[in-house]
């Protein structure tokens, strides 16, 4: 049996434990007091090893193309130009609500278009007799860079066309107008480069019947509210075909534009049109698109008005910037693109 402790054995423990206790608070006393009397150095210190430049910092990890990091009507830059945006969309009386989306229509009682209300406002009469260009830069909001890189630079005469597989092309066209870009809704058509070149599930195809197209430009149209017209492709083998004139007439029927690469629409109602003079995609040097865009000038002085459509390449669009900003110099005036349906006719 093992013997008990000596009793001045225990008194020796308590004591001990209490001067052990006693000790360790008077040290974090004592710790509390210098850390307090060192703060405003400490503060200093931290300062001064800040970083004395500012970096970019990747926002939140949102969807590709939704810019919900954007507020609506916010500036994406605070020094970005103050600009004038455009009327909110869509606008009552506009659209049709179907299960498909807002699908746009003519007002039944004004008689006002959905080109006539989304477009950026520009008079031809305002350019006095100077060639007018403008430019479109297309398949946006398939890469949130392209998208907000283009609403940081560009000039707001700039047109914006966002692609229909956008994740949120809503959104994308309430951003792009609050920052006074019209917008255009791509509009995925058979090419002579089919099926090599697939523009995706919902192109509008020649040999199937027509009720599948007129299906599919549905989806196409309700994908979004607020767009000025449809953006096609820079080759005509779908606008040439007999499956043309039907879709022709079930869109510039509802009020849209159309920019595409045909110069015989098989449409009677085929207006508002444009015909871009050159689509700038065969570049890869800044050279390029220089050339490419002093093109367009050369056309625009010979007849009077050019239109360019640009991919969404943000390495180019601070060359596009800067050339923008040496056409009044020029006597050129920088556009939207629905300003040539004006100033062809």
């Amino acid at each position: 049996m093992t013997a008990a402790a000596p009793e001045t054995d225990k008194k020796f423990s308590g004591k001990a434990f209490v001067q052990g206790l006693a000790i360790g608070l008077l040290l974090l006393a004592l710790l509390h007091v210098w850390l307090w009397s060192q703060a405003p150095r400490t503060m200093d210190v931290l300062q001064k090893r800040l970083a004395s430049q500012t970096v970019p910092v990747q926002g939140s990890r949102a969807a590709p193309g939704s810019l919900e990091a954007m507020p609506e009507g916010a500036d994406h830059t605070a020094s970005a130009p103050a600009v004038t945006p455009l009327q909110p969309a869509p606008v009552e009386g506009l659209y049709e609500q179907t299960a498909e989306g807002r699908l746009p229509r003519i007002d039944s009682q004004s008689g006002l278009t959905p080109f006539q209300a989304y477009r950026r406002p520009f008079d031809p009469a305002a350019a006095a007799g100077k060639p007018v260009v403008s430019l479109v830069l297309t398949d946006l909001g398939l890469s949130r860079a392209a998208s907000e890189s283009a609403l940081e630079i560009l000039p707001p005469e700039i047109s914006f066309a966002i692609s229909p597989y956008a994740d949120f092309p809503d959104t994308l066209t309430a951003s792009f107008r609050a920052k006074g870009h019209e917008t255009w809704l791509v509009l995925p058509m058979q090419t002579s480069a089919y099926p090599r070149d697939d523009p995706g599930p919902h192109t509008l195809l020649t040999g199937v019947e027509t009720q599948e197209n007129l299906s599919r430009l549905t989806w196409l149209m309700g994908r979004a509210a607020g767009y000025v017209g449809f953006l096609g492709p820079g080759d005509d083998t779908f606008l040439k075909a007999k499956e043309a004139p039907d879709i022709l007439d079930a869109l510039f029927g509802r009020g849209v534009a159309l920019a595409a690469a045909s110069p015989d629409l098989k449409s009677a109602a085929a207006t508002p049109y444009v015909r871009p003079d050159l689509w700038l995609d065969s570049f890869v040097a800044p050279q390029d698109i220089q050339d490419k865009l002093q093109e367009l000038e050369n056309t625009a002085r010979q007849n009077g008005h050019a239109a360019a459509v640009l991919p969404p390449l943000p390495l180019t669009y601070a060359t596009v910037k800067a050339w923008a900003e040496t056409l009044p110099q020029k006597g050129i005036v920088l556009a939207p693109l629905s300003a040539q349906a004006l100033v062809a006719q």
